[in-house]
């Protein structure tokens, strides 16, 4: 059995043993997100569609018989004069004002300079158990490569990330922590020399 699920707003695959549920291998994938994954019952092999920041679309194939199953590129979407290598993606936590940890991914040029002089894009949601993911954006690429701006998504409480609670502790009488949240990823991007 191939099971997904979020771990710190990162996709985890893990292939487990369908009867006792043990875990037998993580599948190595990068930061990103599954939309699709397909297969028949009965069958080792199966697909995974899969996209991220700086993938448009991938479906990776994988055999569950091998000892230690492997994802080959089986399709893949390509931008013609997009080169992902140009790019870099990190996740940080930052402290909110309560000291929460709040995840946020930064998506920049591998080759930026911190030296405060980028424009910044920080984008977060904070609201109905919506989770922001990883996935793929054209105008986002634009922004950042011929303009040198860096991407923020920073997954702040209200979403759907970390559960309930996490939902909760950004809805009506909590709602101010969703601000809390975004102003500490600002602040952070401004302190480590992002913009």
């Amino acid at each position: 059995m191939v099971m997904s699920n979020l771990c710190d707003v990162k996709l985890v695959l893990q292939k487990r043993n369908l009867e006792t549920g043990a875990l037998l291998h993580h599948l190595p994938i990068e930061i990103g997100s599954v939309y699709d994954v397909s297969g028949r019952q009965k069958d080792s092999m199966f697909f995974i569609g899969f996209t991220s920041f700086l993938t448009v679309g991938i479906t990776y194939q994988c055999n569950l018989e091998s000892r230690i199953p492997g994802m080959k590129v089986f399709r893949e979407i390509v931008v013609p004069g997009f080169d992902r290598n140009e790019f870099r993606v990190n996740q940080v936590f930052v402290p909110s004002k309560d000291g929460t940890k709040i995840p946020m991914f930064i998506v920049a040029k591998k080759d930026i300079v911190l030296d405060g002089s980028h424009p910044c894009l920080l984008y977060a949601y904070g609201g109905f158990n919506i989770s922001l993911s990883p996935t793929f954006s054209v105008c986002r690429i634009v922004l950042a490569r011929h303009l040198g701006a860096v991407y923020c998504i920073a997954n702040i409480r209200g979403g759907g990330e970390y559960g309930e609670e996490w939902h909760k502790a950004g809805s009506l009488a909590k709602k101010q922590n969703c601000f809390d949240d975004f102003i500490s990823a600002a602040e952070y991007l401004v302190s480590a020399g992002y913009t």
